[in-house]
């Protein structure tokens, strides 16, 4: 798919949550998002992820939000699996050390951090609890809906628990059924 100023839709979703939301958001993107020798793959810059207001780090292979900013954000990079249907991407971390988000089979576990499943075909295929679906809440802001691409049951998206405890120890990440709750999105 190529948009009204030219630009693939690959090289656009390479180039930044930014051009994700503009193409989601059906805005006409400029030639400036472009790679500057035309066919260059762009990287996808490291971001992090917010919960309720508060970044997510991984402790021991599983994924938390900080409340008091004791823990260092984790970095991580949105990696277009097109093959996999629109809107589709792996997030992994930015060190590359293959591991990325994985959502469990049961909805009361926390979201893991493990190493990534890759079958060996071109293009390559990921089990479909590695992959998430990314869309904008508000074309404006940097809030997302991150939706796991898991299809036996309502959609899961990357949330808090509905009720914590009152204290300020790190929180776990689900992906749970129910009301979406949006995820913000920040360039490292």
């Amino acid at each position: 798919m190529t948009t009204a100023a030219g630009t693939d839709r690959r090289t656009l979703l390479r180039t930044g949550v930014a051009g994700l939301a503009a193409l989601a958001a059906g805005a006409v993107l400029t030639p400036s998002a472009q790679a500057a020798d035309g066919d260059r793959e762009l990287p996808m810059s490291p971001l992090t992820l917010w919960l309720r207001g508060a970044p997510a780090f991984v402790r021991d292979g599983l994924l938390f939000t900080d409340l008091i900013g004791d823990q260092r954000p984790e970095q991580w990079v949105l990696t277009a699996q097109p093959q996999h249907g629109p809107d589709t991407f792996t997030i992994e971390l930015a060190s590359r050390t293959g591991a990325g988000l994985v959502v469990p089979e049961d909805e009361g576990e926390p979201v893991g951090v493990r190493p990534l499943i890759v079958l060996p075909t071109y293009p390559p295929r990921f089990p479909p609890n590695e992959l998430f679906r990314i869309t904008p809440v508000d074309p404006g802001s940097r809030a997302y809906l991150v939706t796991s691409a898991l299809t036996d049951g309502p959609p899961r998206h990357l949330a808090r628990a509905r009720v914590e405890d009152m204290s300020l120890r790190p929180k776990p990440v689900f992906a749970r059924t129910g009301e979406a709750e949006p995820v913000e999105i920040r360039f490292a």
